[in-house]
């Protein structure tokens, strides 16, 4: 994992222009005064890890207007559905997502208008933003096709894990979501039934990224534990 970037920074605001957050221990990397050169940054050291991946995300598209941000998430859908010869609806235009990742479009993230607005506000604001990009950035970068079920509740609950480890990791902080709390306690059972050494099982979760099918995966590594049919089906909430 690479160095944390200096406080100091070109392009960056005034330190007294926007307070500290006694939270977030390194929070230089989120003081630019430009939304996407923070996007831009996070993407960078995300990128810059050393882990497994199916995809390596490109690029961060910020929207400053809904209808295109909309756009972007609709063609991302149909791209999923063409590739895949699916049938994933879209979102209610009243539903859209905070963001969203295509790892069909090569990891592309999309942040909506909100996010824009965020990465204009305060230490936390920004903080909660960068969570939200590492949350997308774990769905861009794996193999297995969108799912929504058997396996959704927990690629979510995985997605949380990863955000917040990789939040502590750049900011020295998290910024607080109540999004998707049950799913990140399925994922936490999980680990812990898989093992009592917490930083090894989470290695071994982050080769789900280039799995064909993440369903299938999680079912076959709960079983090589020593877990029974019933047993799996319980810890992942679903039947094969």
């Amino acid at each position: 994992m690479n160095d944390l970037m200096p406080e100091e920074m070109p392009g960056q605001v005034n330190l007294a222009d926007l307070p500290r957050d006694s939270r977030f221990k390194h929070d230089g990397c989120l003081r630019y005064s430009e939304p996407q050169v923070i996007a831009d940054d996070a993407l960078a050291w995300l990128n810059s890890l050393k882990i497994p991946r199916a995809v390596t995300p490109s690029s961060i598209r910020i929207h400053t207007e809904q209808h295109e941000f909309e756009i972007d998430v609709r063609k991302a859908i149909d791209d999923e559905n063409k590739k895949y010869g699916r049938n994933l609806a879209y979102p209610n235009s009243n539903s859209l997502p905070f963001a969203f990742a295509s790892h069909v479009q090569g990891g592309r993230i999309y942040l909506s208008p909100n996010a824009y607005y965020l990465l204009q506000g305060n230490i936390e604001e920004r903080a909660y933003v960068w969570r939200c990009i590492a949350h997308e950035y774990w769905h861009g970068i794996r193999k297995s096709p969108m799912q929504y079920n058997p396996s959704s509740d927990i690629e979510e609950g995985l997605a949380q894990e990863f955000a917040e480890r990789m939040s502590q990791a750049r900011l020295g902080g998290v910024a607080k979501t109540g999004a998707y709390a049950n799913e990140l306690i399925l994922v936490r059972q999980l680990m812990s039934a898989w093992g009592e050494h917490q930083n090894e099982i989470w290695q071994q979760l982050l080769k789900s990224r280039t799995a064909n099918d993440l369903s299938k995966w999680l079912w076959d590594e709960t079983l090589k534990h020593g877990f029974s049919i019933k047993e799996t089906e319980n810890l992942l909430k679903y039947r094969r």
